[in-house]
């Protein structure tokens, strides 16, 4: 008989029953303390819940700044005729 795989030190094992009835509880776990929960039926390992790539935190604020409209005119100002003539102008030197 196959000897089981131990999960390495500060890996903690679950069956699936207990998972499942404490599933919130396991969830809250892993993301607090960051730590893998391997989860088991009839003592083999069968999945695996690891703690996702923390999240960016910042302000959304300022993620089109520079975009449109050109740094430093006004929405009323841009006249959309003129710079597509701009482009059209320029096309090739724009998608070369």
């Amino acid at each position: 008989m196959a000897r089981k795989k131990k999960p390495p030190v500060g890996v903690r094992r679950l069956g699936a029953s207990e998972c499942k009835s404490h599933f919130l509880a396991v969830l809250r776990d892993v993301r607090k303390h960051g730590r893998e929960v391997v989860i088991t039926h009839r003592g083999e390992e069968v999945a695996r819940l690891v703690p996702s790539a923390p999240r960016r935190k910042g302000s959304s604020f300022g993620i089109f700044k520079g975009r449109y409209p050109p740094a430093g005119r006004a929405i009323a100002e841009i006249n959309f005729a003129d710079d597509w003539k701009a482009v059209e102008e320029n096309w090739d030197a724009l998608f070369k």
